[in-house]
């Protein structure tokens, strides 16, 4: 009986220790792990900072750096995706975007560069989609409805980019680029005569149209062609 009672105490000293030892460990580990989230997020502040001068390699390095500590961090992806972009290195700019949306991050910039990205790759389906995400979000952004509008008829939705940007030159009579844009879907949907109306108010308020100027609107849409600016292509 003496034997038996020595044997328990002996297990219950074993598993008291096994126990300890495992709390420590799981201590240490979360510890090491609230190291890891501090440092990337220290890394991702002197990042931002780097982005913001313009120091686009900086920024990178210090940000892979960060994500190598810390996977689970949105912020990290969006950020690590606006210094590849503007590096030029759009296909790991886009794979960045993508996990940073997926994980949750969100901003108008995030979905303007992104869609601008797939745009100009023809990726119209697909811009499509992230700018009627991001739509959902910020519904009243200038910017991501233009996108939204330019899309739709690049691709050919002539129904859909008319409709955006009457939404557009609703809400501001003198967002100029509108208007040819506007003219430019009725043009391609065959009404003409909207068309015309359209090119009309881009040109005169671009001042390059006077009032007694009698063009056909096939003339007038090779005039508002011929005057594409980098502003508003």
């Amino acid at each position: 009986m003496k034997l038996y009672k020595n044997g328990l105490i002996i297990l219950l000293l074993v598993c008291l220790a096994g126990t300890v030892a495992f709390y420590s460990v799981r201590a240490g580990t979360q510890q090491k792990l609230n190291e890891n989230i501090a440092f990337s997020l220290e890394l991702n502040a002197e990042a931002q900072e780097l982005l913001s001068q313009g120091e686009f390699a900086g920024a990178r390095e210090l940000l892979e750096d960060s994500l190598s500590l810390n996977r689970l961090n949105d912020e990290t992806y969006a950020l690590l995706a606006f210094a590849e972009y503007y590096l030029d290195n759009h296909r790991q700019a886009y794979e960045h975007f993508i996990s940073g949306l997926a994980m949750g991050a969100t901003s108008r910039d995030m979905v303007k560069f992104l869609a601008e990205m797939l745009m100009e790759n023809g990726y119209y389906a697909e811009a499509k989609k992230h700018l009627a995400s991001g739509l959902k979000d910020f519904p009243d952004d200038e910017k991501l409805l233009f996108l939204s509008g330019k899309n739709a008829l690049i691709s050919g939705d002539f129904k859909g980019s008319i409709k955006t940007f009457k939404k557009l030159l609703k809400e501001d009579e003198d967002f100029l680029v509108g208007y040819k844009y506007l003219g430019l879907s009725y043009y391609f949907a065959d009404d003409l005569e909207k068309a015309e109306g359209n090119y009309k108010k881009y040109l005169k308020r671009k001042k390059l149209l006077d009032e007694i100027e009698k063009l056909s609107v096939d003339l007038l849409h090779e005039k508002v062609l011929a005057v594409w600016s980098e502003d508003d292509e």
